[in-house]
């Protein structure tokens, strides 16, 4: 019998299946949450939603292919070997909006299905990706709220090296669980576009492998960035990054990896502003992490290592906050060497500042220099 995947009502757990006989066949990949409570099975029919035929034209569920749903799914009723059962979702566990998904299989579909999925996307739909992606991809201006899923083993390869690999202009754009090569940059969030980068690899790009510029935002975790051709990590232009961790009051970090880069592991440039936590920063080219041009971080509790010039470099009218003065919390801790970076584990030229706890950073020329203009006010290496 010919069926064919055309959507998954996440609000009970069941993916389900267009079945041209009659109804829908609960789909063969999963069924969980309350659908499975309820006794939802795989091959079951789902004859109605919300009291409506699920076949009539205006309650198409999947928006790949018709018009999105205009409710929340709240009721099922299904068949089962000829008999009629049914269950309702209590109205205060549904979801304030209506959320849709795609599947992109970029070894099966043709080129650019990726691209045409986030055209067609709409606010809250995320697009489930597999395969290698051979595309750079823009998320534009307007296309908000947009979740890019891959799922562990998806790969995205920018094959224009102009272009950078995934652009983002988007407000509340998510990317995860991608491998992320080729391009200009890896991601690129600019334009006021706003982003959370969450646990992919980003490596062997063209230049940086996150650049956020332009009044940009991202919220950079649990990533591994590594051998990219410029920076780990730029954010220039007016533009702030969270890198690390998730929110304001979180008291765990969510460490990115970021190493074995061509310039820096972490560039701040261009006024702009980083909160930098948790992370394991080293073997990169030059600094660990620099900061300058008129530009802010706030540095706390990163391992930075091995680095081939210094741990930290600030410049240029810039400042650093290296934790606070006290306490223990991911905030507060102050940073550590374990293996020395080639020269200090911080060094300050043309006007800039530290501030906070020196910890162990370290260097094989010692752990800090400090030149005539610059204001130093770190405390010595203390205790954890």
């Amino acid at each position: 019998m010919e069926k064919k995947a055309i959507c998954s009502l996440a609000v009970f757990g069941a993916f389900l299946w267009l079945l041209p006989s009659a109804g829908m066949g609960v789909g063969v990949t999963n069924v969980a949450g309350q659908a499975r409570e309820q006794g939802l099975r795989r091959g079951d029919l789902v004859v109605e939603v919300n009291g409506r035929p699920i076949r009539e034209p205006r309650w198409t569920p999947s928006w790949r292919s018709g018009p999105r749903p205009p409710e929340i799914p709240w009721g099922i009723a299904y068949v089962r070997q000829g008999e009629e059962r049914q269950f309702k979702q209590p109205a205060d566990l549904a979801p304030k909006q209506p959320r849709g998904w795609a599947e992109v299989d970029c070894d099966k579909d043709h080129r650019g299905a990726l691209q045409r999925a986030i055209d067609r996307a709409r606010p809250e739909d995320t697009i489930l990706v597999s395969g290698t992606c051979n595309e750079n991809v823009n998320i534009p201006v307007g296309k908000d709220l947009i979740t890019l899923n891959g799922g562990g083993k998806a790969t995205i390869h920018g094959p224009d090296a102009t272009l950078n690999t995934i652009m983002v202009r988007g407000r509340g754009i998510t990317i995860t669980a991608f491998t992320i090569t080729g391009g200009r940059a890896g991601v690129d969030v600019g334009r006021g576009g706003t982003a959370v980068i969450d646990g992919n690899t980003i490596e062997s790009t063209g230049r940086n492998g996150i650049t956020v510029g332009g009044w940009g935002t991202a919220n950079i975790v649990n990533n591994t960035i590594q051998n990219n051709a410029s920076h780990g990590i730029l954010v220039n232009g007016n533009s702030w990054a969270f890198i690390g961790f998730r929110t304001a009051d979180a008291t765990v970090a969510s460490p990115n990896i970021i190493r074995n880069n061509g310039i820096h592991g972490i560039s701040v440039t261009l006024s702009a502003s980083a909160r930098i936590v948790g992370n394991t920063i080293s073997d990169n080219m030059r600094n660990g992490v620099s900061v300058d041009r008129a530009s802010q971080a706030n540095i706390s509790d990163n391992t930075i290592d091995a680095n081939g010039q210094n741990g930290i470099f600030v410049t240029e009218n810039s400042g650093v906050n290296l934790g606070s003065d006290t306490g223990t919390g991911i905030f507060d801790a102050p940073n550590r060497t374990t293996v020395n970076n080639t020269l200090r584990g911080i060094s300050c030229r043309m006007g800039g500042y530290g501030n906070g706890r020196l910890g162990t950073l370290n260097g094989n020329s010692g752990p800090k220099d400090f030149g005539t203009s610059c204001i130093d006010s770190l405390d010595r290496p203390d205790t954890f």
